[in-house]
C-alpha cells in the first residue's frame, strides 16, 4: 500500500481563522496527490472568528469536504467525536487547524496501518516551551500509572473505521486522545507506533495547554480508571 486506498481525515478548528485556509489548502494538496479515495471532515466547535467562513472558501467546489459546526464550544474530544460518527472511509485520522502537523507526516503512517488497528505516535522532538513539556510529560506518566496504558498517544493516530465504531469514546475534552488508545488496548486490537515531527503553529496561541484543561484531563483519567 504506496497510496492511501481510502482515507478520512478529520479537521478540528476552535477560533482558528488566522490558520484555517493555508492548514486546508495544505492538505488537499496531499490527500489529491497520495489518496485514491479521500474526504476531510471539518468540525468548526463553536468559533466566534472568521473560522468556518475561511474553512468555506477553500472547500468551494470541492465535494469531498464536509463542514460541521458546534453552536458553542464543546472541546477537542466533542469536536473529534462530531467527526468520526460522520466519516465515510476505512482508515481515519485527524488534524488540528493550527498547522502543526504537516500533512506529510500522515505518509509515515501508511505501511503501518496496513497491518495493525490502529497507529499511534511519538514526537522526535517539538518546539514547546518548558511549561508544556513538563505538562506533557506528566500527562503521561499519569496514564501509565493510573490507567496502565502503553501506547504513546502524543500526536496524531490512524484508525480502521471498523474498530473505530467499536470503541465506546466518552470523553469531550483532550482526554479522549488518550481514551483512544487505552480502550484499543483493553479491547485487544493491534496497535503500532511511529515516530513523527511537529513544527510551530503559523499563529495563535494554545487552547489546549491551560491549567483547566490539565484537571479535566486528570478527572476523566481517574474516572475512567474507576468506570473502565
Amino acid at each position: 500500500m504506496d497510496r492511501w486506498p481510502s482515507l478520512s481525515v478529520v479537521v478540528f478548528a476552535y477560533n482558528e481563522g488566522e490558520n484555517v485556509a493555508a492548514v486546508l489548502a495544505e492538505l488537499l494538496a496531499y490527500l489529491r496527490a497520495r489518496a485514491d479515495a479521500w474526504e476531510v471532515v471539518f468540525v468548526d466547535d463553536g468559533s466566534t472568528d472568521e473560522t468556518g467562513a475561511r474553512a468555506a472558501e477553500v472547500a468551494a467546489g470541492e465535494p469531498r469536504v464536509r463542514i460541521l459546526r458546534h453552536e458553542h464550544n464543546r472541546g477537542i474530544g466533542a469536536a473529534l467525536q462530531t467527526g468520526f460518527a460522520a466519516v465515510q472511509h476505512d482508515l481515519v485520522t485527524f488534524l488540528p487547524a493550527d498547522g502543526q502537523i504537516d500533512p506529510a507526516e500522515i505518509d509515515l503512517f501508511l505501511a503501518p496501518a496496513a497491518r495493525a488497528d490502529l497507529v499511534t505516535s511519538r514526537y522526535a522532538s517539538r518546539d514547546d516551551t518548558l511549561y508544556r513539556l513538563f505538562l506533557s510529560k506528566g500527562l503521561r506518566v499519569l496514564v501509565r500509572v493510573i490507567a496502565g496504558g502503553r501506547a504513546p498517544s502524543q500526536g496524531i493516530y490512524v484508525i480502521r473505521r471498523e474498530a473505530l465504531r467499536t470503541l465506546r469514546l466518552r470523553s469531550e475534552s483532550f482526554f479522549l486522545n488518550l481514551e483512544l488508545p487505552l480502550r484499543a488496548e483493553k479491547a485487544g486490537l493491534r496497535v503500532e507506533t511511529v515516530t513523527m515531527h511537529a513544527r510551530a503553529r503559523r499563529a495563535g496561541q494554545s487552547k489546549s495547554s491551560g491549567l483547566r484543561n490539565i484537571r479535566i484531563v486528570f478527572t476523566e483519567l481517574v474516572k475512567y480508571r474507576l468506570r473502565g
